[in-house]
Parts: C-alpha cells; structure tokens; sequence
C-alpha cells in the first residue's frame, strides 16, 4: 500500500498540473483543443529534474527558477488572453503590454503614466519571482519521492523532450519559440496603389474631393445581432437615426467585415484600416513600425491633397518611429482636448465633447481633409457611459457632466450584472454622438464611414462569436457611388443578415480598397 509521502506527492503532482496547464482548456478562436489538457507539460518536468536529488544545488535551482518564472509569465498570459482576446498569449511580443495595461487601470487615479510603467514592470517581476520560488520548495520536495534514482531522471528528461517536440502546440517554449521565427507572408496591399492623375478637377470624383470621416467605434460588433436580447435594444436607437440621416438626405450603405482582433486591441483594427494589411498580432504590428512601412492609406490621402488628422483621446503619446509610419499631419491625443470634466472610460473625455472639440478647432469648409476618430466612450468594462445632450456647446470643458450626466452601471473589468445594459448604452450613445456629428457639426457634402474597432469581449459577446464587426459608408445622396457586386450590403443602418460561415465575410483589411474605388 503506497505511503502517505507517496499520495501526497502524487496529489501535487497532479495538482500542479492542474495549475500550469489549465489554460488549455479555455477557448480560443478557430484552434480549440481541449483534448491537450491531458497531455504532460515537458516544461515542468524538466523542473522536477532539475529539483531532484544530486543535482548541482546552485546551478539547477536558478535554471529551475528562471523556468518556472516563464512558466508562471506564460500560463497567467494565456489565461488572461484567451478570456478577454480568445487568442493566443505571447511572451516576446505581447510582455510590452503590460505597462499600458496598468496605465490603464490606473488612469482615473491621476498617477503621471511613465511611474506606472516603471512600477508595472518591478511589480510583475518580483510576483513572477515569489510564486515561482513558492512554487520551487513544492516541487522539490515532490521530486525527491519521484525522481531519487539516475535512471528515472534520464526517463523523465526523454520524455520531457518528446512533450515539447511531438506536441508544440501545447508546449510554452515551443510556442514561444515559433511566434519568434515565424514571419508572415508579405500582404498583397503592402504597398500603396498608385495615384492616378485626376481626369478632371478632382482626385476623387465621386465625392468631388469632399473631406472624409472615417469613426471606428470601441467595441461596435456583431454580436448586437448575434445575440437574440440586444436586436429589440438597438432596433430604436437605428430607426431614430436612419430618421435623422434621410432627414439630410444622407445615404448609407452597411454590411460586416472580419477584424483581427476579438475583444481589445484596438490598435490592431486601427492599423488595419490604415494599411489596408489584416494585422492580426502584435508582431505583425510591430515589424511594420520597425521597418518604417508607411500606412498607404495615409499616403494616398496626403498625395491627394488632403490635410490628415490623428483624433484619439484614448492615446497619451506616440513616438517618432511610429509617427513614420503612420504620417498624419496633425495629432491629438488625450490631453490635446482640455476636457476638464469627470473621467470617462479609456479615453477619459466623451465621444460629443471630443467631436465638438474637434469641429470647433479644426473642420475647415475651404480645405480637404481626412479625419480619423477614435472613440473610446463605450469601452470595456461599461461602466459609465455619458448621457448625450444635442444642445450642449461645452464652454464648461466636460464639467457639463458632473451634473449627473453619466449613467453608471453594475461593471468592472472582473464581471458585471448590467454589462448588457451598459453596452447597448455604450453603442447607442457612441453611434448617436456620430451621426449627429455628421449632420450638425459637418457642412457642406459629406462622405463618412463608421466601423468596429472588434467584438465586444465575453461574455457580452455570445457563444462563438467569430470576429465579425459592423460598418457603414455614409455620404450625401447626390453623389452616385458605384459598389461592387461582390459586397453584400444593405440600404440602410441596418446591417444584411450575418453569413453563418464567418469567413465568408471579407477582411477588414479590404475596407480601404474599398473607399478607394467607390470615390474614384
């Protein structure tokens, strides 16, 4: 009969599998295999090896911390990836998040970002080093049950290798190792379309070179008509502003395209719409800034004459490198606005406020411009989502609101008991905060797409959710714009019916071809 010792270490054993592999079984989008949770991590084993009896004292236990540290960094990244992203984690590419996480979360205190940063990075660290030296004294103590002749060691080490080599999709340091050498394939819009010498006046004839909008909205998914609860929700708030919109005489064509991201990062849809490249991670996001690859959509607007404009409240600074590859001529960025009144989500200021502030500063009726919103009022976790007023012209700067004009809801970034509650509110204010935007703020012919930046995150999002966000082209009805057969689009703020097969919906990196050719 086996001794309590024996049991004990068994049960660890066991138990500490449990702990490095359970990330295996949460999704993830389009590579699920739950099946892989049973299959032995051969990273672990080789600490256990490392921990057991006879082995050189200082040496191994270092080897065996750094590990079990990657490890530890590894497993808590798929889980947090995999339950807001439904993607995969990466250690090399995606550790440079951390800091803008904690920013983030940190923001409405008022802290300066750069101490954040510095702290995010001492306190990750030192969690990282405590759990995996608590967890070195547990497993060295197991492997001394397991691991105390030469032959067993030399068995587990084999097949600690054949895990990793066999079964990579399920190993940390192969799937580490493979982000790293991988390189995808160079897209087919990697380089701008040449511009074409103008047949008569205008560059784009089909809007008469008009300024054009281009608004992603935060979380503007699919899942508004995935799930059955929020279609009667937002049925109003559409038929109110396809009533204002055929008011001034304002068509609009909508339909859905895939983003590359599902629940948060944003800047990889706003990356995406720039290059007209489906920059589906953060490697991919990153090579193209390293490499001084130019967003050819920006290209194309500023050889067409077009002034460019970087609107984004929900960004406190962006570098020089990443200033070369995405050339606006004028950026704006969080504290550009003076807003001065309650924080609000991400971004801090509102969607009406930094629209207002926007028209107020910057549209000009006798210049071309080109103005790229990003607007973050309807972040995650839907909190707080400000009340819109059609009459208000701010000469308070946002201290409008602390007169009880944020409604908040029962969410956090951890659960929530209102989150559908406080997203629809999200969408509905966002969506109207734009539209009256386009009618109100913006004269003369106007030309306008509104898009999703990605799908809202579970469980706000339903089952299966796919990547599928909504968009919508708005211009004036006198311009005749030819669409091509190949999109299925409907009339109306409504979007068609959704395809049951995801991926016959087109790729959100198509959307700037798709402009390019409609206002030719």
């Amino acid at each position: 009969m086996p001794s309590y010792r024996i049991i004990k270490a068994i049960v660890a054993a066991v138990l500490l599998h449990i702990g490095f592999a359970g990330y295996r079984l949460l999704p993830v989008l389009g590579d699920f295999h739950p099946i892989g949770f049973l299959l032995p991590m051969g990273e672990l084993m080789l600490v256990f090896v490392l921990l057991s009896p006879g082995t050189s004292r200082k040496t191994t236990t270092a080897a065996a911390l750094a590990l079990l540290s990657f490890l530890v960094f590894f497993g808590v990244g798929e889980i947090f990836y995999r339950l807001i992203y439904m993607e995969h984690f990466s250690p090399i590419y995606d550790m440079q998040l951390i800091p803008n996480f904690f920013v983030m979360m940190l923001q409405r205190t008022g802290l300066p970002a750069v101490p954040i940063r510095i702290a995010s990075v001492i306190i990750t660290l030192a969690a990282l080093l405590a759990s995996a030296y608590a967890l070195l004294i547990l497993i060295r103590e197991t492997s001394r049950i397991f691991l105390g002749s030469r032959k067993m060691k030399i068995l587990v080490s084999a097949l600690a290798l054949l895990f990793i080599l066999v079964a990579p999709p399920f190993s940390p340091s192969a799937q580490t190792l493979a982000a790293l050498l991988h390189k995808p394939e160079a897209p087919a819009l990697s380089a701008p379309p040449p511009v074409e010498e103008p047949t008569q006046e205008w560059n784009f004839a089909a809007i008469e070179d008009s300024s054009i909008h281009f608004v992603v909205v935060e979380s503007y998914g699919a899942a508004l008509f995935q799930k059955q609860e929020y279609i009667p929700l937002m049925s109003g708030v559409y038929a109110d502003l396809q009533r204002l919109l055929d008011e001034h005489e304002l068509a609009v064509k909508s339909g859905f395209v895939r983003s590359p991201a599902f629940g948060g990062r944003s800047w990889l849809a706003d990356a995406t719409i720039l290059t007209g490249v489906q920059i589906e991670n953060q490697k991919i996001y990153d090579a193209r800034v390293a490499d001084g690859e130019r967003a050819w959509w920006l290209e194309l607007m500023q050889r067409s004459g077009y002034t460019c404009y970087y609107v984004a409240p929900g960004t406190s600074q962006a570098d020089a490198q990443w200033r070369y590859a995405y050339p606006f001529d004028v950026y704006l960025l969080q504290n550009d606005f003076q807003y001065e009144g309650p924080p609000i989500s991400f971004g801090l200021t509102t969607d009406q406020y930094l629209l207002h502030e926007f028209a107020a500063n910057y549209l000009q009726n006798d210049m071309k411009q080109f103005a790229f919103y990003l607007l973050v009022s309807a972040h995650t976790p839907f909190d707080r989502i400000p009340v819109y007023k059609e009459d208000w012209q701010f000469p308070l700067k946002g201290r409008e609101y602390a007169d009880g004009y944020v409604r908040y809801f029962e969410n956090n970034w951890l659960h929530g008991n209102e989150l559908a509650e406080g997203y629809i509110e999200g969408m509905s204010y966002s969506l109207t905060s734009t539209i009256h935007y386009l009618t109100d703020k913006v004269s003369g012919k106007k030309f306008m797409l509104i898009i999703g930046d990605h799908q809202p995150r579970i469980p706000v999002s339903g089952p299966n959710p796919g990547y599928p966000v909504i968009f919508h082209i708005i211009y004036s009805q006198e311009f005749h714009l030819a669409f091509p057969d190949s999109w299925t689009l409907s009339n109306a703020l409504v979007p068609p019916t959704l395809p049951a097969n995801y991926q016959d919906i087109p790729e959100m990196a198509a959307i700037p071809s798709l402009i390019e050719k409609i206002i030719r």
